[in-house]
């Protein structure tokens, strides 16, 4: 049905019920008043016209103010607590529905996360059922005979209905995703009636329909693709590699069919090593062509050879030019190759009225060394592979074996000989593979090494031996000739082993048993890697390790000599270890970056280039920590925790469990692609909330970019994106975070969404950075400032009003002040009201606070309350000032000494902030400013050492400088009990000893003996020269130093210096 029909039938529904309504509401002359009036289902009237708010005893009694959505969790203990005190309905199942398991099979983490998830919170609603049902029971057991009874089960009825959609829109949600599982154009129609879960007749049909349409669908595109690539119907040079008689090897039909095997297949044979046919293994296999099939007439249309398909004919030759050797070493070497090919049946000499006859294409050939001392040919078919296309396939890498493996699993590894060799080639391609040796030709008579389209069909042939063993049970898995073998105890794994070994000889496979490892172990290496199944681990082998090492230090000690061809082994070779080391591919984008940046096909490789500063920090990191992260677990991991986040223009959202929060981008943000600001936001979303360390985190977004460079720990396309990527994976592997990354469409990213695109700026904004710096020198240093965020704080501690990823705390309201030692507040001016209340409520003795100057609003009074800096600040100046002016000073002798005082210098600094501590400290406990006794003093030095855990030498320094706002600063000073509290304090402290260097002044010296005391000589080097020679000889400070009269000082014939007279 289209969704213009259903909208159609929808309306029609909605006329026909309010029909009914109106049939329902109308009187006939027969009813009364009285028979017409209905009875109220209650008297809270009717929304939307109508709200009510409870009492406030109902409130209390039912808790009726907590937020519908954003309530605390209960306990485990609290919520069993209360289920269990309601029996449940015999008739009834609460467990929630299982997943249909053949959707369960195709599930993708993501999906079966999300079909769980669902699945525990129908679990988690089932249990509401319970006290309901008891009330109802309770209600009409208790309550027979009351005229209400009727209406309080209609409004029960009610919600046990609304409770019903809920659950029953979730197992919608659920099969959905079932469908998606098989294919993710697949849903359900909103309008089918689901009960409970979808019946499996019905999810069967569903997916055979969709699929019928699916498929329709797909080969009308692709009939139209061939029809516009072959307008005259002939598409055989770019078909399927398998042509003609060859496309029937593998045949439809069951599993047991496709590769020739019966169902009832029992090969248990002994292990026969020495093979008495290796040297004729090509014919073995080929005559052989799977004879365990009982079936006879599965052969009647296999043809055992394949035949290569060229998209253009490569250009042929009948005047070949022999094979040229790099050196003489290789001219005994390539003659023993080529004797061990002719032994082993895979080439084969062409004579020469062949060569004239059927032009060939001819290809080189050299021998290198293998790591177990042998040689192995190489025939370069680079120029021959050009005129191929290599068919895309998918092979089982590591990753795939890892996901078969189970727990403490015995391994047995199965390695064949000769892999490529055991296909046979057609008579017809042979001429293709041809090379020239010492005036003879050879050409293959099977699939060569180095031949692009030899994996594809050397995987194809295996598919029917694997699909045999597997429908027996056996755990196996093929990388072209590494086979391995997974068994639960080690009994089973020899026993399977030897049938595996045994069928392969008698198909005519070679196995090579010196590198099988046929003996079960819980450690066996495989595809480059050690997997360990007791700690479920992959590592790289020792020899591996070392290797690697030595060659990033190559590259270290010397990296304005490497070429692109060095650097683009080691960084390949350290992306290969990806599946052992997990930070892998974090420290490798530099490295990445850099050979996409050098290393061109139309460039020299071997030409040295300089490697940038960051690429040599990545292989230093390496070097340093490559044996430490050597290990990774591959058990999958299940995210314990969910993030939604979302980015738009303006700011950035995030949900997680119950919480939410927003921000706003910086100027320089705002210019960034939407991809960064995407990451980005999963970034601050991380930050935000601290009880995320520890964890597994799905980060869900919908963009697909920033989801990318999540799992990939970074990419190279986009440098500022790489960049991000990397801080991302830094700050996760510090606290200990294992992200990944889900696509979630847009349109269910609903939370996180509108919080990126909240733009309420009304509190958004601050005071200019260079009015602050005025204010941070003239009543600073501050400690916090208690009103900002992310993008308006002006220190490096700050308080916000919502979670922030960079706050100490959030909201500044709910957390003490005095934990601060000199707090900045700039508050929303609809806040100053609440904020002075609290100054007052705390008795901050030291707090900035800015407002606007507003004598009319209500506020502005209550400004007189609370000691703030610029009043404590005012009557320091007052107390100096009128010291200096009892001294009989005139006025302006006062304002010269004063304004030394205030002079912005160390010294006036460190005696105004202690001078202003006492002040405010006085002020909170009454106690007088210039006349204040001994023991008070003592007191402010007791209280000030407690809440800042001063030391006896910063005690000090702050009685020196409260003295000098004594009436009577000596006397204050020298006073016993001062003194004794102070000597009291340094002796519990734990001596402490001073070593000072020893700086060995004769170089300087020697110096300055070069520099003469002449005319010629510049001032400047005589002034340094005499500065120095002063604080050598008379020990002088410098500021001593500085308050030498230069200008009248003059110097004598004999070179002593000399001060002039007034």
């Amino acid at each position: 049905m289209s969704s213009m029909e259903e909208q159609f039938h929808m309306i029609q529904q909605q006329i026909a019920a309010l029909q009914e309504q109106i049939n329902g509401a109308t009187t006939t002359p027969m009813q009364s008043a009285d028979d017409t009036a209905p009875l109220p289902l209650h008297s809270m009237g009717t929304r939307p016209h109508y709200d009510w708010s409870p009492s406030e005893g109902l409130t209390e009694l039912m808790n009726l103010d907590a937020p519908l959505h954003t309530s605390a969790l209960l306990s485990d203990l609290e919520r069993k607590t209360i289920i269990e005190s309601y029996p449940p309905m015999a008739h009834l199942d609460y467990k929630a529905p299982a997943t249909i398991p053949s959707a369960e099979r195709m599930m993708n983490k993501g999906q079966r996360y999300e079909d769980n998830s669902l699945k525990q919170l129908q679990y988690l609603l089932s249990a509401v059922y319970r006290p309901l049902d008891i009330l109802s029971h309770e209600l009409v057991s208790s309550e027979a005979g009351n005229p209400n009874l009727e209406r309080y089960c209609t409004m029960l009825r009610d919600v046990h209905k609304l409770l019903l959609h809920v659950g029953a829109s979730m197992t919608h949600t659920r099969n959905n995703i079932a469908l998606r599982a098989v294919n993710p154009s697949f849903s359900m129609k909103t309008g089918n009636e689901v009960n409970y879960t979808l019946p499996l007749d019905e999810f069967q049909n569903t997916l055979i329909q969709q699929t019928a349409a699916r498929k329709a669908t797909r080969e009308a595109t692709i009939n139209k693709r061939q029809r516009r690539r072959f307008p005259n119907g002939n598409s055989s040079s770019s078909g399927s590699f398998l042509s003609g008689p060859d496309q029937q090897f593998f045949r439809a039909g069951p599993p047991s069919e496709q590769g020739g095997f019966p169902n009832n297949t029992n090969t248990n044979f002994n292990y026969n090593s020495n093979h008495s046919n290796s040297n004729n293994s090509s014919n073995n296999f080929r005559n052989n062509n799977f004879r365990t099939n009982s079936n006879n007439n599965s052969r009647k249309n296999t043809n055992p050879f394949r035949q290569i398909q060229f998209h253009t004919l490569p250009p042929t030759t009948t005047t070949p030019s022999a094979i040229q050797p790099f050196g003489d070493e290789q001219i005994p070497l390539i003659d023993q190759a080529i004797q061990d090919l002719l032994s082993k049946q895979a080439i084969e000499p062409v004579s020469d009225v062949e060569v004239r006859t059927t032009p060939g294409f001819y290809s080189s050939m050299f021998v290198i060394p293998k790591k177990d001392g042998g040689i192995r040919p190489v025939f370069n078919l680079k120029r021959l592979n050009q005129y191929l296309d290599a068919p895309h396939f998918k092979m089982e890498t590591i990753r795939e074996v890892a996901l078969m493996i189970n727990p403490n699993d015995y391994l047995v590894s199965i390695d064949l000989s000769d892999a490529f060799l055991h296909i046979g080639l057609h008579p017809e391609s042979r001429r293709f593979l041809r090379l020239k040796w010492k005036d003879q030709v050879y050409q293959y008579c099977t699939t060569a090494f180095g031949l692009s389209t030899s994996p594809f069909v050397f995987s194809k042939v295996c598919r029917p031996i694997l699909e045999h063993f597997r429908s027996q049970g056996y755990r196996i898995s093929a990388y072209l000739d590494d086979w391995i073998l997974a068994a639960n105890t080690k009994q089973l794994a020899i026993q399977q082993a030897q049938t595996v070994v045994n069928l392969l000889q008698q198909l005519g496979w070679l196995i090579n048993f010196k590198k099988s490892v046929l003996t079960p172990t819980q450690q066996l290496k495989h595809l480059g890697f050690v997997l360990n199944t007791k700690t479920m681990t992959a590592s790289l082998p020792m020899k591996k390790l070392r290797d690697l090492r030595r060659s990033i230090k190559q590259i270290l000690d010397h990296p304005r000599r490497q070429t692109p061809r060095v650097i683009h082994s080691v960084t390949m070779r350290i992306q290969a270890t990806t599946f052992a080391i997990f930070p892998a591919r974090l420290y490798t984008r530099r490295l990445l970056y850099h050979k996409n940046q050098t290393v061109h096909m139309d460039k020299d490789w071997d030409h040295p280039v300089s490697l940038d500063q960051e690429s040599q920090q990545e292989l230093q990191w390496w070097y340093n920590n490559l044996k430490l992260w050597n290990g990774r677990s591959f058990l999958p991991t299940t995210p314990s925790e969910t993030v939604y986040v979302d980015a738009s223009n303006t700011g950035w959202g995030c949900s997680w469990r119950n919480h939410r929060t927003h921000g706003y981008w910086t100027p320089e943000e705002a210019q960034q692609s939407i991809n960064w600001r995407e990451l980005k936001a999963a970034y601050l979303a991380l930050q935000t909330f601290p009880t995320l360390r520890n964890t597994t985190v799905l980060i869900r977004t919908d963009n697909t970019t920033s989801m990318t460079y999540i799992n990939k720990q970074g990419g190279t396309r986009s440098l500022p994106l790489m960049t991000l990527a990397t801080q991302v994976w830094t700050w996760c592997l510090k606290n200990n975070i294992m992200l990944q990354a889900q696509y979630i469409q847009g349109i269910h990213n609903k939370v996180a969404d509108f919080e990126s695109r909240r733009q309420y700026f009304k509190n958004l904004w601050m005071i200019k950075p260079a009015i602050f710096q005025q204010i941070n020198r003239m009543w600073g240093p501050y400690s916090v400032d208690l009103f900002a965020d992310r993008t308006t704080r002006l220190l490096p501690k700050y308080v916000s009003w919502i979670p922030d990823p960079h706050a100490i705390h959030t909201d500044a309201f709910t957390i003490p002040w005095k934990r601060f030692p000199h707090p900045f507040i700039n508050p929303p001016w609809n806040l100053i009201t609440r904020v002075l209340h609290k100054i007052i409520q705390e008795r901050l003795p030291l707090v900035t606070l800015v407002v606007p100057y507003w004598p009319s609003a209500i506020w502005f009074p209550l400004d007189a309350s609370p000691v703030t800096t610029a009043k404590l600040d005012a009557l320091r100046v007052e107390i100096i000032r009128n010291k200096l002016v009892r001294q009989n000073l005139n006025a302006q002798a006062v304002e010269d000494l004063l304004a030394q005082r205030l002079v912005n210098n160390g010294t006036n600094r460190l005696y105004r902030k202690n001078q202003l501590r006492f002040l405010a400290w006085a002020t909170q406990h009454n106690v007088s400013c210039t006349a204040f006794t001994p023991s008070e003093l003592v007191n402010f030095l007791a209280d000030m050492r407690q809440e800042h855990n001063l030391q006896a030498s910063t005690l000090k320094t702050l009685r020196t400088a409260v003295a000098h706002l004594h009436d009577l600063s000596t006397s204050i000073s020298e006073d016993t009990l001062i003194n004794s509290y102070l000597d009291t304090i340094a002796k519990q402290a734990p001596p402490v000893s001073i070593h000072r260097p020893t700086i060995d002044v004769s170089p300087a010296l020697s110096y300055a003996r070069t520099i003469a005391s002449r005319t010629s000589t510049t001032v400047k080097l005589l002034q340094q020269k005499l500065v120095f020679l002063l604080a050598m000889a008379a020990f002088l400070r410098p500021s001593d130093l500085a308050r030498i009269p230069f200008a009248s000082c003059s110097i004598l014939d004999s070179g002593r210096t000399e001060r002039n007279s007034w």
